[in-house]
């Protein structure tokens, strides 16, 4: 059957409302693989704009067959032709719909945002507008915007720009979450777009609000300079763990992670000290577990070596600080006893792990017998766990060029976990290609 005949019999179909999917899969394919006639796929275009347009169209298209056809014809169409089809007024009209033709119009806007005009005209703000209006708007619309937007955004003027400005200053007053949240989006996009100094105000009602405007600046270090973030607001709320059950119970936890991956992107933090902790606060050692080790300082890292890192409730700071090297020098003639303390062996296995991850590390091990031959090449079956934790630190330190007089023993237990058995005898072959 040709493109014709097959066209002319869905056309019926999408008429009657009765579509037969596997036909429609057919011409899918037809189209996709030919260069069709022009006129010939138009001619389809009102029966399925009718179709796509029924208030039943999700009930008689299931599977969204027809949606998919629609983007086929259209990706084969001449720009042209495609913005005879779809006028200014055409796109708004059916943009309001919300529904499946209304995303496969961002997504034909999205695919050809440097050939249709969408700023001048005002559409763009019309779409905008749909999205941070409507909080009940459909997932896959939102995330098509989104990207039209990111497309779109590095092409409007500043006089549109203040007008989108606006259209956001209404937003952010408005306190609703989800179109705040949406705004955050936009914002992330092209971060100078808006001032996004938004206040957190713990005595908030709207928990989520607050949540979404923390994780929002978590979210912009690393794409903007970190002297425009609110770190003094996310510092007082730090403090405010204490006093606040609303910060301890729903905000800590994002203020923390804001502080920490703010941490790798300086030399040195300078906004806490030693007398901001409290240690018997889960959050406060999730912090100090997490946080980058490098930028304590000696006298910070010496307080935290008072405490028995090797217990249980401290055991994850001890996990951060080996992968230091500042940390690691002020703590490592401790290492050996600290090991013998820990309460099990997937703690062990842990802390080995973590200092395979550095070259200091690793020469601090291979430097130390007894850890090397009660722990790294020792053949006493390890289980669960263990084992994945002990083929990680093999697999860590056979990365090393210089492993000195451990090479061969590690090569050994390596290939005995790996397979089952000892096979020394057999030819040995170049660590590297080992550890890959």
């Amino acid at each position: 059957m040709s493109i014709i005949e097959l066209k002319e019999q869905i056309e019926s179909q999408l008429n009657t409302r009765k579509i037969n999917e596997l036909e429609i899969d057919r011409l899918n394919r037809l189209i996709a693989s030919s260069n069709g006639d022009d006129d010939t796929l138009v001619s389809i275009l009102p029966s399925i704009n009718s179709f796509l347009n029924d208030e039943k169209y999700y009930e008689l298209d299931e599977n969204l067959k027809v949606i998919s056809l629609y983007e086929t014809i259209l990706s084969k169409l001449p720009i042209n032709i495609i913005s005879a089809l779809y006028p200014l007024q055409v796109i708004t009209t059916n943009l309001a719909y919300k529904n499946q033709f209304c995303l496969l119009i961002l997504k034909l806007l999205t695919l050809n945002y440097d050939k249709i005009d969408m700023v001048d005209n005002g559409l763009l703000f019309e779409i905008l507008k749909m999205y941070l209006a409507d909080d009940e708007l459909k997932i896959e619309i939102c995330n098509q915007i989104e990207r039209l937007f990111e497309r779109t955004i590095n092409i409007v003027n500043s006089n549109v720009l203040k007008e989108f400005q606006s259209l956001f200053a209404e937003v952010e007053s408005n306190n609703n979450s989800t179109l705040v949240a949406r705004l955050l989006t936009l914002i992330l996009i092209k971060p100078s777009i808006y001032p996004y100094h938004f206040k957190v105000d713990p005595n908030d009602d709207d928990v989520l609000l607050n949540i979404l405007k923390i994780q929002f600046f978590t979210d912009l270090i690393g794409k903007v300079d970190i002297n425009t973030l609110p770190i003094d607001q996310m510092i007082e709320l730090f403090y405010l763990r204490m006093e606040n059950d609303i910060v301890d119970s729903f905000l800590i936890t994002e203020v923390n992670n804001f502080l920490i991956k703010l941490s790798f992107k300086m030399n040195e933090f300078i906004f806490l000290k030693s007398s901001d902790f409290y240690l018997d606060r889960p959050s406060d050692v999730y912090l100090l577990s997490k946080f980058n080790a490098s930028t304590f300082p000696p006298e910070f890292i010496k307080w935290l070596l008072e405490f028995p890192l090797s217990s249980n409730k401290y055991f994850t700071i001890l996990l951060n600080l080996v992968k230091s090297k500042k940390c690691f020098d002020l703590l490592k003639f401790q290492l050996p006893d600290t090991i013998k303390t820990l309460s099990s062996n997937d703690h062990i296995y842990q802390l080995l792990v973590n200092l395979s991850l550095s070259s200091f590390g690793i020469d601090f091990l291979i430097n130390s017998p007894s850890i090397m031959n009660d722990y790294v090449v020792s053949e006493t079956p390890v289980y669960n766990e263990v084992f994945t934790l002990k083929l990680s630190l093999l697999d860590n330190l056979l990365k090393c060029p210089d492993l000195s007089i451990w090479e061969d023993k590690i090569i050994d237990v390596y290939k005995l976990m790996n397979n089952g058995r000892n096979i020394r005898s057999q030819p040995q072959v170049d660590v590297m290609d080992q550890a890959a």
